[in-house]
């Protein structure tokens, strides 16, 4: 490490931004191993969660070690950097040295920082960590675990980030081992968003929550509809099923609706591509276009928020079930292609299976799930008729029992 700043040259570098100094890191700290100047040290921690780039750099170059740790909580500046998705200040502080692998007072590593922050990593910081660090020769202790026992990947799945667990799992973390987190988990991370508009925040949550189920797939996860029903159910969406129909079915033809729905673009690779566009595509076009994330961000855009409320709460309803509708397909296909004619050849059954549940909505395939996750759909699927019972479906799951047992 190079030599303190002398009395005054410090002075003035603490001078230099005040506004440091009230933010948002009120605890006190310390490291006297480090450096004795306790306000010296608050500041450098708060530049790292601030985002200041030259101040952090400053400050290592003068007098702060680059894994000095916050008294009260053990986070180191990666701890802080990660956690605010500061890329930049993440490779800054990995080039001087700072160690990957430090835990704070409850067992975090930076990994685990990082997998427990709010929203996807859009910036590929997670790339760049394990990228830096291994340029450096440091070994990342990717399947670390807290002092609950959790993983960077249980972190990163809990809070819907599926960039994050794309990386971890391409930097070697343990899929085999892995076991989703529990229901408590999710509703911590579920919790945070409390006070958004529900509809709003089910759309999110349920884009993040699928497009996560495809980053484990497409790495090999061995899924099932158990599991993926766990999820939509801790997401709220089947709260839709229940809701009544829309009071204007012609919400989509108001006219300032659709002079806003068409200024919002979905993706930014093609501007033609807007909401208005987006509603009358069908599913399966709008599963190849559309992504995930992108549902996902569409809801935090400005315009989304300018449509006319009654519109919007319409248009949400609507956008939750185009994202969905793949995945309802998908498994209870699957499940149907279970308790078909063995006799059947796996073409025709797949034939079949199209032709019953491709009309059927989403709340009905969704009871189809259900119900061959609970042993009863060999009583419901009428292969004969080419159709699934609906009535014995009403009566097996009423509208105030989706979810409850």
């Amino acid at each position: 490490m190079e030599a303190l700043m002398t009395p005054i040259e410090k002075e003035q570098f603490l001078r230099q931004d005040d506004y440091f100094f009230n933010k948002r890191l009120s605890r006190s700290s310390s490291c006297p191993l480090v450096c004795s100047d306790e306000v010296c040290l608050t500041r450098f921690h708060r530049a790292c969660e601030d985002g200041r780039l030259d101040l952090v750099g400053q400050f290592l170059e003068f007098c702060q070690d680059p894994d000095c740790q916050v008294l009260e909580t053990g986070d180191s500046p990666l701890h802080l950097t990660l956690y605010h998705d500061h890329k930049s200040l993440t490779e800054l502080l990995l080039s001087r040295g700072a160690h990957p692998n430090l835990t704070n007072s409850i067992g975090w590593t930076p990994l685990h920082a990082l997998g427990n922050r709010d929203g996807d990593d859009k910036d590929d910081t997670t790339r760049t960590f394990f990228k830096i660090a291994a340029q450096r020769g440091r070994v990342v202790a990717v399947d670390a675990r807290d002092d609950l026992g959790r993983t960077p990947l249980d972190c990163a799945v809990a809070n819907l980030q599926p960039n994050v667990v794309d990386a971890l799992l391409e930097n070697g973390a343990d899929l085999a081992g892995f076991r989703f987190p529990s229901e408590v988990y999710f509703n911590e991370r579920l919790r945070r968003s409390a006070g958004e508009s529900r509809l709003e925040f089910v759309l999110r949550v349920a884009a993040g929550m699928m497009a996560v189920v495809e980053r484990l797939k497409r790495h090999g996860y061995p899924f099932d509809q158990t599991t993926a029903l766990f999820m939509l159910k801790l997401s709220g969406l089947y709260t839709l099923f229940n809701a009544p129909p829309d009071a204007d079915e012609g919400w989509y033809e108001d006219e300032r609706f659709q002079r806003v729905a068409k200024t919002i673009a979905i993706t930014d690779g093609d501007p033609r591509l807007t909401l208005h566009v987006l509603l009358f595509m069908r599913s399966e076009d709008a599963a190849k276009l559309v992504s995930y994330e992108e549902y996902s961000r569409l809801t935090r855009s400005p315009g989304y928020a300018e449509l006319p409320e009654e519109c919007r709460t319409a248009c949400t309803k609507h956008l939750c079930s185009k994202l969905t509708r793949k995945f309802f397909l998908d498994w209870s296909k699957e499940c149907l292609m279970r308790v078909a004619p063995p006799e059947m050849s796996h073409d025709l059954k797949l034939e079949l299976c199209e032709q019953m549940l491709t009309p059927l909505r989403n709340a009905v395939l969704y009871h189809v799930c259900l119900a061959a996750e609970r042993g009863l759909l060999h009583e419901l699927a009428m292969f004969d008729e080419m159709k699934i019972d609906l009535r014995k479906l009403d009566s097996l799951f009423s509208r105030n029992k989706i979810v409850q047992d």
